[in-house]
């Protein structure tokens, strides 16, 4: 083992720095799965057809229903007048390319992101209706068609026109169709000389209005099944001290839900065939701790638990801890500090029962 003095505030400093040394896949970035389309048709310059393949993503996860009200809130902060009429609940299973594509197609809820849509899709099939650049007048915007907003030539947000305003048979105005991110969904009028100050506006830069002929293609949904992750309920894990292993969750742990992490078990950073001296959350061995200091052995998304908790955990000779740990929607990463770098004279393991409480 390295010679390293292990008292709890250094343990602590030192995982901080260590936190990208190892880095490591994260199986908990599986809260969404891909949906693959294939579609294809002719481009709308003429020159032929065209075939793209498309990612979307399905989320595995939304709001809390406690969280929402804090939701609504920040929107309606944000868009207070300037006219903008909720018609659908905030949600993080839609986006607005991933609502736009849902209008197009009937395929969803899903997200997306502005770029893709327009170089994968727009670029090939979509016919240019109004450019602020060129047109003075909306021109033949109609229901149906996509709206773009582009800050410094770059794609920001999509939309959708719901409806048009029309005087003496002149579109005047645009109702468009907007959710951006996991806002709600809102209908809002746009006008040619719009107020510079408008939230989407602001945020987004100008206005491009674009039309799909969805009649004239073809869409495939051409991706290998897409199952959203199972919730961990109760799991018995083995974490060896002796090997740099990292060992994650089957499941990932529901977000928000509370969990009881329990560890016991003891291990050795010196001695390969005397697992002693140190448990999951202290060294205790006289020689090296004449009085057993809390260490951070045994880490759980980084944290020992002693983190976990907030305060230090009382030392027991049982060697049997337990602590509540909030889900994070993601795979829990359990591994022991030691053995990541310094495994050749360690030996051991812990035994450690993640359980969703009740």
């Amino acid at each position: 083992m390295n010679s390293i003095v292990k008292p709890l505030l250094f343990i602590l400093f030192l995982q901080l720095l260590s936190g990208s040394a190892y880095p490591q896949k994260d199986p908990g970035k599986d809260s969404r799965c891909d949906k693959v389309f294939r579609i294809s048709g002719p481009r709308a310059d003429g020159n032929g057809t065209w075939t793209s393949e498309v990612t979307l993503q399905i989320a595995c996860n939304d709001f809390k229903q406690e969280d929402i009200p804090k939701q609504l809130s920040s929107e309606d902060k944000n868009y207070d007048g300037y006219n903008y009429k909720r018609i659908a609940p905030p949600t993080w299973t839609s986006n607005c390319a991933g609502r736009v594509f849902e209008k197009l197609f009937n395929k969803g809820p899903m997200t997306w992101n502005a770029t893709e849509f327009e170089d994968k899709l727009l670029v090939w099939f979509g016919e240019k209706i109004y450019n602020p650049r060129e047109n003075l007048t909306w021109g033949d915007v109609r229901p149906g068609d996509v709206v773009i907003y582009r800050k410094e030539g770059k794609p920001k947000h999509v939309a959708y026109v719901d409806d048009v305003i029309k005087n003496l048979g002149m579109v005047t105005d645009v109702i468009i169709e907007s959710k951006a991110d996991e806002e709600s969904v809102f209908l809002h009028p746009i006008g040619l000389t719009e107020n510079m100050f408008d939230p989407l506006k602001h945020n987004y830069g100008d206005i491009y209005i674009y039309r799909i002929n969805t009649e004239k293609l073809r869409i495939e949904d051409i991706s290998p099944k897409c199952e959203c992750p199972k919730t961990l309920e109760s799991q018995t894990l083995k974490v060896s001290n002796a090997k740099p292993e990292i060992v994650y969750t089957s499941d990932i742990l529901e977000d928000g839900a509370d969990y009881l992490i329990e560890a016991s078990g003891t291990v050795s950073d010196w001695d390969t065939k005397n697992p002693e001296g140190v448990d999951a959350c202290y060294c205790y061995i006289k020689w090296r701790c004449p009085n057993p200091e809390p260490w951070g052995q045994l880490l759980f998304d980084d944290k020992s638990m002693h983190q976990i908790k907030g305060s230090t955990i009382p030392y027991t000779e049982s060697h049997n801890y337990s602590v509540h740990y909030k889900g994070t929607g993601k795979k829990m990463k359990i591994h022991c500090y030691d053995a990541i770098g310094s495994s050749g004279d360690n030996s051991g393991f812990f035994t450690v029962i993640i359980t969703k409480q009740r």
